[in-house]
């Protein structure tokens, strides 16, 4: 017989499986106000990079600039537009931009758990939902504006009217389906994929190849009810060969992109940030070709395609991988869901003994131990350290202060420009490989010096990216741009000195002045 205490805890599992099944409404509302309330944590996170281009160029629409035109990006155009009509309407609230993307991270767990709800049951659903909330990569990145965080919201509720037309044939959900995409790739042109997600699902499951034509000719009219009117904006705008070339053509340069390298030891970090949701969410995928259920397949054909697709980009950073965590967060939750199953099978069992303990409910609670573990340091330390923000606004606030409105500054990264209400004079958004638009990085010097430029703004993050020699070298493997970058800070040093001073650490910033004033 088993002991009390074993008896004991395989009564609670089973009771909390039970209390999840009846009460998932009140338990997904704690589950969405706790994923919410962690993001906001990291609302003072310092300005950078991505984020900055967003934020920074949809200011500029605002002003009037065009988008690829006047603006070099290699991004889809739809968190820009965004960005510009939160702008537009409220002022320039960098808060409540993230805000509004820390609300469509926690509503993107909801709809994950409506998918799980549906192709399963809700204890997946719950299992799913968390796992995508907590997330390290996709918790973070969302705090901050970053267009995979809107792309996945509407590839999510793409899916979730996939099922509802899959299991009634409505043609509107079809429709739906299309403009959701189309918003999906309008967000990060990486959305297009679901597309060919759906069309292998239906082959798998030998949809009438009639129905499969029609149902796909009213997605792509819906598709491109989102297309078409940003394709007639840039014509309108004598952009449009701007916009092909920025949106396609540059992100296939060969010259532009990681070593291999790099690419593996990206994914080794992103792997680190939550080794608990991969190997579930891997064991999910694993239990999905064993048993090749209908929904499943549709699961897996979606992290692999995702998986795929990041992975063979010119630069998949870490936040790239957002894309594949709603289908990974709801193979995680199958399996699990699976596992909690199978071990209420085991207790049920005349064979359970005290030598044949209910190792999986054990096994479930470690994991999930370890795993909240694991999350909530890496969390504690990461927010503690992540309050740049305040900081960024002090030496903005200086540079306006020492220097004329009309006065050219010069920071590496377009954050400041918005800070300051200055244009960057050079299309620049920072000086990261292949986002030179108007001149080569050896010939700033020359610009800074004939401009009479007073004073550059530098953070840390601008030192180790886009001023560090050996991220070039190593990363992009472009010794040719390691030498110039090496040449350029030498030249800055020399002929400018700190004058200012905000923070410390990694959200300290440096005012430096010029030495010819």
């Amino acid at each position: 017989m088993q002991s009390t205490g074993l008896v004991w805890f395989n009564r609670s599992v089973t009771r909390l499986r039970t209390l999840i099944e009846r009460k998932y409404n009140y338990l997904m509302i704690i589950i969405l106000i706790l994923g919410f309330l962690l993001r906001i944590g990291f609302i003072s996170r310092a300005i950078g990079r991505d984020e900055a281009a967003f934020l920074y160029y949809g200011w500029m629409i605002v002003k009037g600039k065009v988008l690829y035109r006047d603006l070099f990006n290699q991004k889809a155009p739809g968190v820009y537009f965004i960005v510009a009509l939160i702008f537009l309407f409220v002022g320039k609230q960098i808060l409540l931009v993230r805000i509004v993307s820390m609300f469509l991270s926690t509503i993107t767990a909801l709809v994950i758990f409506k998918i799980g709800y549906k192709i399963s049951n809700p204890l997946t659903g719950i299992i799913a939902s968390l796992f995508f909330i907590l997330e390290p990569v996709t918790l973070r990145r969302s705090t901050m504006v970053f267009s995979e965080t809107f792309m996945v919201f509407f590839m999510a509720l793409a899916v979730y009217f996939y099922i509802l037309a899959h299991k009634g044939n409505n043609s509107w959900h079809y429709l739906l389906m299309g403009i959701l995409i189309g918003l999906s790739t309008i967000m990060r042109q990486t959305g297009i994929i679901l597309v060919l997600v759906i069309i292998f699902h239906r082959l798998y499951i030998r949809y009438p190849l009639k129905n499969l034509l029609h149902s796909m000719g009213i997605l792509i009219a819906g598709f491109l009810m989102c297309i078409i009117p940003i394709v007639v904006y840039f014509v309108a705008v004598n952009a449009l060969n701007d916009a092909i070339y920025s949106i396609f053509f540059f992100n296939l340069s060969p010259s532009y992109g990681f070593t291999l390298l790099r690419r593996v030891d990206n994914l080794l970090d992103v792997f680190l940030k939550d080794p608990i949701l991969w190997c579930i969410g891997l064991g999910g995928l694993l239990l999905t070709v064993e048993k090749r259920k209908e929904w499943q397949v549709f699961l897996a054909g979606w992290f692999i395609a995702s998986f795929i697709l990041v992975i063979s980009l010119s630069t998949p950073y870490g936040h790239y991988y957002i894309q594949i965590m709603p289908a990974f967060s709801l193979l995680g939750g199958i399996l699990v869901e699976r596992l909690i199953v199978l071990s209420g099978e085991l207790v049920d069992s005349a064979s359970q003994s005290l030598l044949y303990p209910n190792i999986i409910n054990w096994l479930l609670v470690v994991l999930l131990l370890i795993g909240i573990g694991t999350i909530g340091l890496e969390l504690y330390f990461d927010m503690k350290t992540s309050h740049g923000l305040p900081y960024q606004i002090e030496a903005a606030e200086y540079v306006k202060t020492h220097t004329a409105p009309d006065e050219i500054i010069f920071s590496p990264d377009s954050a400041y420009y918005l800070l300051t209400d200055r244009q960057n004079k050079y299309r620049i958004e920072h000086l990261a490989a292949g986002h030179i638009e108007a001149f080569g990085i050896s010939d700033l010097p020359h610009y800074l010096e004939g401009e009479q430029i007073r004073y550059i703004i530098i953070d840390y993050n601008i030192e180790i990216w886009n001023f560090n020699e050996e991220h070039y070298r190593t990363t992009f493997n472009d010794e040719t741009r390691a030498e110039e970058v090496k040449i350029v800070y030498e030249w800055i040093i020399a002929n400018y000195e700190i004058e200012a001073t905000f923070g410390s650490g990694t959200d300290m910033v440096k005012i430096y002045r010029s030495s010819f004033w």
